[in-house]
């Protein structure tokens, strides 16, 4: 029988923290569930802020703890004058539980050693969501026996979330094949992930991989100017060829790409068509934005708002259907919290240049993934889901808090450190892994 010793012994060995923060992207599928190891780790952070082990407003804690209460403060200004308070106070009072668990991901990971591990993980667990679309691309059904519907869907079943998350998470998949793995394995693996991004139909997760490839290209560009052009034009060549057959025998493609090109049409008409209909939802948080211009209608009131700052003959209101958000994230938060709410996002902006500007060059080529997957959530030619929405909160604040913690990992533990490089780089030891 395993005496109390022994179990904190294993407790002490295993990689626990770790594994918590590795399954926040685990459960992504699996509904809501992801909201236990965010419990978790914020019940465990409570306690550790408690005994002196954290400290929010020092040390690595201090940059994250800043930019989550610029986030949350302009949520609290926003309840007063909210159309529907509870509801906004709500939200408002549930949203520190990501700022513990933001906490616990700070604490659990502090070395490169730690941060290649949770690399490894996620990026293994995405080759197998890849891997499991393909498959479901060929064969009509997917492993766990989800059926192929007029979009992929892979290990989310009937939900159309898989070519989302996989555009903001692959560049853990891109970041761990390019320092560790030949090139052509890089170039296989980067051709089924466009394959399934492509053919999952989303087109806010063509956009995010789009911006995460450019930013691929010019890190890659800048590191190996001799041989990019070669190994840039290959990959172009090969994404273009997955496209066009993807485009070609995947009926939703085609539609999706037709609908899209109608933006450059010129009548308003085509182009809301385009835009599936958001021109009234855009119009809408606009209108929001105009008469409550300070603090907004309150956080998560868009759809009570909705119908008090639209025309009788709006196109939602003649189909009896209310949005819930204003599918981009500026008019949202503008909309919702007002001009505080911007103000308090533009000095987070400033917040995460800051911190990127002032690590080591050692320390930016460990945060180099979370930082691109970061700039494609939030890149504003987009559409988005809800930001203050629960399942929203989870990637932004994973990442959030993923990217400080390797911005400010210590670059040696116990007197080494692991090779770290510039994506497409070399792993020579001497080079990446000596001091910053």
């Amino acid at each position: 029988m395993p005496t109390a010793a022994s179990i904190r012994s294993y407790l002490h060995k295993c990689p626990w923290p770790l594994l918590l923060v590795w399954s926040c992207v685990a459960l992504l599928p699996v509904g809501r569930t992801v909201e236990i190891p965010v419990a978790v780790m914020a019940v465990y952070a409570g306690s550790f802020w408690y005994r002196g082990k954290i400290k929010p407003i020092s040390g690595r804690y201090r940059s994250f703890t800043l930019v989550f209460f610029l986030f949350w403060v302009p949520m609290m200004l926003s309840v007063p004058d909210a159309f529907e308070p509870f509801e906004a106070l709500r939200v408002t009072a549930l949203y520190p539980r990501f700022f513990f668990a933001g906490l616990f991901i700070i604490w659990a990971i502090d070395s490169p050693e730690k941060r290649d591990l949770l690399l490894k993980l996620t990026c293994y667990l995405l080759l197998f969501w890849t891997a499991d679309a393909v498959f479901q691309f060929f064969a009509g059904f997917n492993s766990f026996g989800y059926p192929l519907l007029h979009q992929l869907t892979g290990v989310f079943g009937r939900h159309l979330k898989l070519g989302i998350a996989l555009a903001i998470l692959s560049p853990f998949i891109i970041s761990w094949s390019m320092e560790r793995w030949p090139n052509w394995v890089s170039l296989l693996i980067l051709t089924a992930i466009v394959l399934v991004i492509i053919a999952a139909g989303t087109r806010s997760g063509w956009v995010m991989f789009g911006v995460i490839l450019l930013a691929y290209a010019l890190s890659y560009l800048r590191a190996h100017k001799e041989k990019a052009t070669v190994l840039i034009f290959i990959a172009v060549f090969t994404l273009a060829a997955t496209a066009t057959v993807s485009y070609k025998y995947f009926d939703s493609v085609s539609r999706r790409v037709d609908q899209t090109l109608l933006l450059f049409s010129g009548d308003r008409e085509k182009l809301d068509v385009a835009l599936s209909y958001r021109l009234p939802i855009w119009s809408g948080a606009w209108n929001m934005i105009r008469n409550h211009p300070v603090n907004g209608v309150g956080t998560r009131n868009y759809r009570d708002a909705y119908r008090a700052h639209v025309e009788p003959d709006d196109y939602y209101n003649q189909i009896n259907v209310v949005p819930s958000h204003p599918h981009q994230y500026l008019l949202e938060i503008a909309s919702e919290t007002g001009l505080i709410g911007i103000s308090g996002l533009i000095l987070i902006f400033l917040l995460f240049i800051r911190q990127w500007k002032v690590a080591s060059p050692l320390q930016r080529k460990l945060s180099f993934p979370v930082a691109v997957s970061m700039l494609a959530l939030w890149f504003p030619i987009n559409t988005h889901h809800a930001f203050y929405s629960s399942a929203a909160g989870q990637t932004v604040w994973w990442l959030a808090a993923l990217y400080f913690a390797l911005l400010s990992a210590t670059p040696h533990e116990e007197g080494k450190t692991t090779p770290v490089m510039e994506p497409g780089g070399s792993t020579d030891e001497k080079k990446w892994g000596g001091p910053a």
